[in-house]
């Protein structure tokens, strides 16, 4: 699935602006089409991989938000209208231009017949792929009512949970940059004028203050070259993260760290075992 951004021309002639997920630039169009709008413009959204995961921190907690609001309007609302128009009444209600675009398209799609986990399946960064095959179930069995308010209480524990860990986090991480950014003055500043000093006492400097004054001055010598270098790698980095084989070992990786992957596990275990007692809440037997 692909990230696009579009300019389009409604009815009276007034340009729109959006960003929609399709498999290509013409399913891109379709779903433009089907929103009454006339395509202007779609290209290939500028958002790399690696850029996805390093904001994924702090974009996902939004997007579960999103998902478990509108999967609370759906189990209030779902006995008294249908589907495409709820969605329709939640996109009227979202300030957020992507998401107002995304529930548009939902109700679009379902009052065309299209099944709603069919049309939320493109949308996998919001709606995650056990939420969509809940939904599914909740047409092959008719247990809206049974399905639906587990699932909006189990999503928005979810979204608790992150945000939790974001908090938790922030603080750590602005420590952590100040301290690179004392580091990076301290190197670029502080220490080529205590090196001259050093020089002049001609004094036998302890082991640590030796390596510090060598790091400063490797670092003032082949400072930009360092920083292309890494840049180079990040990049190549970011190549890699673009093949599915690579990506499945750092999340290997990433599951056999000593404590975050521990957490990681575990954390994917409960999500199994919430949406085990979702479907069981709502009579589904594990055959």
């Amino acid at each position: 699935m692909k990230h696009f951004s579009y300019s389009a021309r409604n009815e009276t002639g007034r340009l729109q602006t959006g960003e929609l997920d399709a498999e290509s630039a013409g399913a891109a169009a379709a779903v433009i089409v089907n929103q009454g709008l006339i395509p202007v413009e779609i290209k290939p959204a500028k958002n790399s991989l690696f850029f996805e995961r390093t904001q994924s921190f702090f974009g996902r907690s939004q997007h579960c938000r999103f998902a478990a609001l509108f999967f609370r309007r759906l189990s209030v609302m779902i006995g008294v209208a249908e589907i495409y128009k709820i969605a329709a009444l939640c996109a009227e209600n979202e300030s957020n231009k992507r998401y107002r675009a995304i529930l548009t398209d939902i109700s679009h799609q379902t009052e065309t017949g299209t099944k709603l986990s069919d049309a939320m399946r493109p949308y996998e960064d919001i709606f995650s792929p056990l939420a969509v095959q809940m939904i599914d179930l909740c047409y092959k069995s008719g247990g809206w009512d049974k399905v639906l308010p587990p699932l909006a209480d189990l999503t928005e524990k979810i979204w608790q949970r992150q945000e939790n860990m974001r908090a938790n986090l922030f603080y750590p991480l602005v420590l952590a940059m100040m301290l690179i950014v004392a580091s990076v003055v301290v190197i670029a500043f502080v220490l080529p004028s205590f090196a001259g000093l050093f020089a002049e006492l001609d004094a036998e400097l302890p082991l640590p203050t030796q390596m510090l004054l060598a790091f400063g001055e490797f670092a003032e010598k082949y400072g930009a070259l360092s920083l292309a270098a890494l840049l180079v790698l990040l990049a190549a980095f970011n190549m890699l993260l673009q093949k599915e084989n690579f990506r499945r070992r750092i999340d290997g990786l990433r599951l056999q760290m000593p404590l975050f992957g521990t957490l990681e596990r575990e954390n994917e275990w409960a999500r199994i075992l919430n949406a085990m007692s979702v479907l069981t809440e709502g009579g589904f037997l594990m055959d």
